[in-house]
């Protein structure tokens, strides 16, 4: 069975110099989204500690764009905001 070239490319992953996965439909389905408020707080709470790969794959994002988004909230402000949003958010759900 012969597969197309344009199937091909669609499931290739290619990385850019700095080892970061390059835009992929297959792992990157919200590219060229505005990020909600639920991905921003996501972003701000597990940035620090779960690391760019990982946090990239969880929004659907390319690394470049998850890390010009936190170094943008961190210029504003935000990102502790944020961080105390998520988890207010979440002990909420808990009980």
């Amino acid at each position: 069975m012969q597969i197309s070239l344009e199937v091909a490319k669609m499931y290739a992953i290619e990385y850019d110099d700095a080892n970061r996965m390059r835009y992929n439909p297959r792992f990157h389905p919200n590219h060229g989204k505005q990020f909600t408020e639920e991905e921003l707080e996501y972003l701000c709470a597990f940035y620090e500690h779960d690391g760019l790969k990982s946090i990239s794959m969880a929004l659907g994002r390319t690394e470049m764009t998850v890390a010009t988004k936190y170094t943008h909230l961190k210029k504003l402000g935000l990102v502790e905001q944020y961080r105390r949003q998520y988890w207010e958010r979440w002990r909420g759900e808990q009980t």
